[in-house]
């Protein structure tokens, strides 16, 4: 996917209709403001951009990349390695007012924009994530797991969430648990859940 530098339709930003019944909630919203210091922001280093409500890895770059003023600059890239461990979890990217769209309207962030990213290592940190179609969420049953590799069925993403492990193959996928985070929202296929981050 490819966002472009807007949220909304084809033509541009402008909001022609609205509803009185809006969402509880998109991908990569954090539920509440006080979450927002729990972000950091890092330089997108996946060539197609990142969506909202994904879970990224966060490398140090050694170049200095133009717009990217962190220290140690850091690049948010999708998971890309069958090997990876929670240790390799930098996070979920958020959703905010500067987030971009694809052209089918899913929002993220594009290739070298400075996206926001929820740290998984900070404490009480939540956020909204998109439940796969293949799952169901239920709190207390379900497990955080962090896709980091798609299998060939096509049925999971990298940097999706799935509330059981994946088999670890190369049909299903991989994917990794993320022990220091808990679902607090039930989901259903296709919906989104709240994820809490425990550190």
């Amino acid at each position: 996917m490819a966002f472009t530098g807007f949220r909304g339709t084809a033509n541009g930003s402008v909001q022609t209709s609205y509803t009185d019944q809006p969402g509880v909630a998109v991908a990569g919203m954090l539920a509440f403001a006080s979450d927002y210091n729990l972000v950091d922001s890092a330089l997108v280093a996946t060539a197609a951009g990142i969506p909202c409500g994904a879970g990224v890895q966060l490398v140090t770059n050694a170049s200095t990349e133009p717009g990217n003023l962190q220290v140690p600059n850091t690049l948010a890239q999708t998971p890309a390695a069958t090997n990876l461990t929670i240790a390799d979890f930098g996070g979920i990217v958020v959703f905010d007012e500067g987030s971009q769209s694809d052209t089918n309207g899913v929002p993220g962030w594009a290739y070298q924009r400075n996206a926001r990213v929820l740290r998984n290592r900070r404490s009480g940190g939540r956020v909204y994530v998109n439940v796969n179609s293949n799952d169901t969420i239920t709190v207390g049953s379900s497990t955080v797991n962090w896709v980091i590799s798609g299998g060939s069925d096509l049925k999971y993403a990298a940097g999706q969430f799935t509330g059981a492990a994946l088999a670890g193959n190369a049909t299903v996928g991989y994917s990794v648990a993320i022990t220091t985070a808990n679902y607090v929202t039930n989901g259903v296929a296709s919906g989104i859940a709240m994820i809490e981050f425990t550190g």
